[in-house]
C-alpha cells in the first residue's frame, strides 16, 4: 500500500514522444491541432497560445517513447540535438502516460498452455502531452522546464493528471511530498502577491482535502477553537 501522503504513484511513467510527426494517428491529429499556420505560405508552425497542455486517451506503442529516467539531466537544446524527438523540428513532447504488461490468453480453449497460449504485451495510454518549445529553453534544464509548468498550470488539469504531475515533481524534481507542497504554496503566495489577493490552495488545487486543502483545515481548527472558548469554565458548579 502507498504511504499516506505520498504523491508517488507506480502506475504513472513520462517521458519524450519519438517521431511525433509520424506517430500514431490519434496522437499526431491531437498534436496537429495545438499548432496553427504561422505564414501565409505555410512554411512555419507556430503553437496556438494556450494550447501547450493536451489532455487525452490515446493508446500509444510504449516503445515510442524514451523514458524520463533516460534523458533526465540533459537540457532543452542538448534532447534537441536528436532529430526523432522533433516535433516540426522545434519543439519536443512531454508525455505522461500508464503503461503495462497485458497477460496472453488462451483463445483454443485448451488445457495445453504451453502451445497456445500468447505472449504477454506491453500496452500503454498517453493521458497528457506537453510541448516545449526548443529555442525558448534551450539552455534548460529539462526537468526545470516540465517542474515550471506543472506548478503554474496545476489546477488546469483533470484530477488524474494533477496526480500525475505531483508523482513527477516528488519523484524526479523534490526530495519528499513536503517539499512539493512547500514549492506549490510558495509560487501561490508569489502570485497572491502579484494580484493583491490571498490565494488559497484549496482554489489553486481541486484535489482532495488531504491534499494542500490548507483552508479546509484552519475553518475546522477555528470552529474548535470557538466551541472550546464558550464551554462554561465552571461546568462543575
Amino acid at each position: 500500500m502507498k504511504a499516506y501522503g505520498n504523491y508517488i504513484g507506480t502506475a504513472y511513467k513520462y517521458g519524450l514522444l519519438t517521431y511525433p510527426d509520424h506517430n500514431m494517428p490519434y496522437i499526431r491529429n491531437k498534436l496537429r491541432e495545438s499548432f496553427e499556420y504561422h505564414t501565409a505560405d505555410s512554411a512555419e508552425l507556430e503553437l496556438i497560445e494556450g494550447r501547450k497542455t493536451i489532455e487525452l486517451n490515446g493508446e500509444i506503442i510504449p516503445q515510442t517513447i524514451i523514458p524520463f529516467e533516460d534523458i533526465d539531466g540533459l537540457t532543452v537544446g542538448e534532447l534537441g540535438d536528436y532529430k526523432p524527438l522533433r516535433c516540426t523540428n522545434n519543439y519536443l513532447v512531454f508525455v505522461m502516460y500508464d503503461s503495462m504488461i497485458i497477460p496472453g490468453n488462451n483463445n483454443n480453449n485448451t488445457f495445453n498452455v504451453k502451445l497456445h497460449f500468447q505472449e504477454p504485451q506491453e500496452q500503454g495510454i498517453i493521458r497528457f502531452m506537453y510541448i516545449i518549445d526548443i529555442r525558448k529553453y534551450e539552455d534548460v534544464n529539462i526537468d526545470e522546464v516540465i517542474e515550471e509548468h506543472l506548478i503554474k498550470n496545476l489546477n488546469k488539469f483533470n484530477l488524474q493528471n494533477r496526480k500525475r504531475a505531483l508523482c513527477f515533481l516528488e519523484k524526479y524534481v523534490y526530495e519528499n511530498h513536503g517539499d512539493v507542497n512547500r514549492m506549490i504554496d510558495k509560487y501561490i503566495d508569489v502570485k497572491s502577491g502579484e494580484t493583491n489577493k490571498r490565494i488559497y490552495s484549496s482554489d489553486y488545487i481541486s484535489i482532495p482535502d488531504r491534499l494542500l486543502n490548507k483552508e479546509i483545515e484552519e475553518k475546522k481548527a477555528e470552529q474548535k477553537r470557538k466551541q472550546m472558548s464558550s464551554y462554561p469554565l465552571n461546568r462543575g458548579n
